[in-house]
């Protein structure tokens, strides 16, 4: 694949000098294109994710990569190639050598350019981990995430809140003619809620996950099939909502960013039915049913810490998990199926 790129590479240079339109786009945003066409294609013969598809120039949402760009804080103005200086707000300063910039514009119309700086900086050493800052967590749709102390974490529930707000807008557009004025009008306003319910989403997440790791050294989450827990009809829209890949992700770069670990328990262990006390696995436990009575030992359990409690013991009690790591240095990378 990568003689193909090459070879490709070699083509677009040919025809740049002929053919005048292929001059007007930056040079490296039409070399990052045939980057994204290969790694399309290997990841459709290698990992089977799907047939490369022609992205619509009628979708709202665009993006372009390149090299050549240049940043200006004290004037708050951004240089984009082919374009020249933009007004910027910036989120914050950076330092060191800039790799790669992405431009793209949202559904509302917003436009955001990303930069990939390389500052010259190493991830911290893993740090050894003490038995008291290793914490478990079960994540949930009422209650977003819970620990294995009891503490509880509410779903703000940002697509539930604005659900009324976003139908009576949709059925506007549904009155407007379509492609008119009036109608691409309505659709920015749809556009506008769909973009403040994922910032709602994003910045509890963001908080979230930096107060877990800021407090703990060590984090163990259930890995779980969420692609099949959607085939549920009655809970995909609060899955959906709830967003738990995009929370583990965020939790997964900012532990590396600190030299800290995160144990993930295999998919398929029944954390939330077994008794975290004498192992008692209650077969029939309904969702609607948030706490449950173990008969062997007499012990009244809330459902989701007992959840927590459970896959904090599965990583804890690995033989070759957080335990036996306990006065090694060595952590910094997952612990895959409970190893």
């Amino acid at each position: 694949m990568f003689f193909e790129y090459f070879y490709k590479g070699k083509i677009l240079t040919h025809h740049r000098k002929e053919k005048e339109w292929l001059k007007e786009p930056p040079a490296d945003t039409l070399n990052f294109s045939l980057r994204n066409l290969d790694s399309a294609y290997r990841k459709f013969f290698k990992e089977k994710k799907g047939f490369p598809r022609f992205k619509s120039r009628k979708n709202p949402v665009q993006s372009f990569q390149f090299r050549n760009f240049r940043v200006d804080f004290d004037e708050k103005k951004t240089y984009v190639p082919k374009i020249g200086w933009v007004k910027t707000k910036f989120h914050r300063r950076f330092e060191g050598d800039i790799k790669t910039s992405t431009l793209s514009r949202t559904q509302a119309g917003k436009f955001f350019v990303s930069i990939v700086v390389d500052d010259g900086k190493e991830f911290p050493e893993p740090m050894k981990i003490e038995q008291e800052k290793i914490i478990g967590i079960d994540v949930g749709i009422t209650t977003y995430v819970t620990t294995d102390k009891g503490e509880k974490f509410e779903n703000p529930r940002a697509l539930r809140k604005n659900q009324k707000k976003l139908r009576r807008e949709q059925q506007k557009l549904s009155r407007k003619r379509l492609g008119s004025k009036n109608w691409q009008k309505q659709k920015l306003k749809i556009a506008t809620i769909h973009e403040r319910i994922t910032n709602i989403r994003n910045d509890f997440q963001h908080n979230l996950s930096t107060k877990l790791i800021s407090e703990n050294q060590a984090i163990c989450i259930e890995r779980l099939n969420i692609q099949k827990m959607l085939q549920n009809k009655y809970l995909s829209q609060g899955i959906m909502d709830a967003a738990w890949y995009g929370f583990f992700e965020k939790l997964k770069y900012k532990a590396k960013e600190q030299g800290k670990l995160i144990a993930e328990v295999p998919n398929g262990i029944s954390t939330s039915k077994t008794c975290h006390k004498c192992g008692y696995v209650k077969k029939l436990l309904p969702l609607s049913h948030r706490t449950w009575f173990c008969p062997e030992c007499w012990s009244l359990h809330d459902r989701d810490v007992n959840a927590a409690i459970n896959i904090k013991n599965y990583c804890t009690d690995a033989d070759a998990g957080i335990k036996a790591l306990l006065t090694d240095a060595p952590l910094g990378a997952l612990v895959e199926e409970g190893t």
